[in-house]
């Protein structure tokens, strides 16, 4: 998960672990933990990953899966056919921060790229 840094930030330490900021402004965090927890008081905002992405982690997904299949299936998102309140709801319910003026597309793809049994804590960021 790739993380906003506030501006003039070299990087944070987490746990004991290092991220430093890229050229882009921002860091990458292992997925799942409570990342977002502890980096949103520092300023940190969630970055929503790129359809290119998503899309590498379905198959990387499938190919650890063990069918292998999966690399040239569709296969349905978490998103599919909710609206933008719903996928607030959904965000909200797994723990996962959003800006309150977030798109829908991206509000999809921050839903898509979450852990499917991820246990949030039911704090989403709306504003």
């Amino acid at each position: 998960m790739k993380y906003q840094a506030p501006e003039n930030c070299p990087g944070i330490s987490v746990g004991g672990e290092q991220f430093n900021v890229d050229d882009n402004g921002q860091i990458t965090v292992p997925d799942g933990g409570n990342y977002g927890e502890l980096l949103a008081p520092h300023g940190f905002t969630p970055v929503p990953p790129t359809n290119e992405e998503v899309q590498e982690s379905i198959k990387k997904a499938a190919a650890e899966a063990g069918s292998g299949e999966g690399q040239d299936q569709v296969i349905k998102k978490p998103s599919d056919g909710l609206t933008a309140a719903q996928l607030k709801d959904e965000l909200t319910s797994k723990g996962i921060e959003f800006a309150g003026n977030a798109s829908k597309a991206d509000l999809a793809a921050l839903l898509d790229a979450a852990p499917a049994a991820e246990a949030g804590s039911g704090e989403g960021q709306q504003g």
